[in-house]
Formats: C-alpha cells, sequence, structure tokens
C-alpha cells in the first residue's frame, strides 16, 4: 500500500491486536455503566477501571512498536 509522496509505506503489523484490544476496553466501559447503572461495589468498578487502563496502555505500547513511514519521520 502506498500513500501519495511516499515510496516506502509500510502496512499496520499490530491492527488485530490493537483492534481485539480497543473491543476490550469498549466492553469494560459498558461493564462500567452496568455497574453504574443497577448499583454495583466501588471495588468492582475500581477493578474495570483499572483494566481499562492497562488495556489503553497495552494499546499506546503496540502503536509505539508500530514503524514510522517516511512522512511521520519528517
Amino acid at each position: 500500500m502506498m500513500l501519495p509522496g511516499c515510496s516506502n509505506y509500510t502496512i499496520m503489523q499490530h491492527r488485530d491486536i490493537i483492534t481485539q484490544k480497543l473491543e476490550a476496553i469498549e466492553g469494560r466501559i459498558a461493564r462500567m455503566e452496568s455497574l453504574i447503572s443497577r448499583g454495583g461495589t466501588v471495588d468492582e468498578y475500581k477493578a474495570d477501571l483499572i483494566k481499562s487502563k492497562e488495556l489503553i496502555q497495552e494499546v499506546k505500547d503496540y502503536i509505539g512498536r508500530e514503524p514510522f513511514t517516511e512522512v511521520e519521520k519528517m
């Protein structure tokens, strides 16, 4: 896949993993919304919040491993 004006474009290598992690975050957010609506405990909510933050950091780490295109290096 080539971008206009870019001779060395690399396709995202971790796309599937990043998508899975983002879907897991969406699931955690939905669960937290459910906890709020049904009166879940603070501990349940905190546990999901901590796991969500961990998943976000994992996504950032995967994105950081992606190679830069020539345009991004400028």
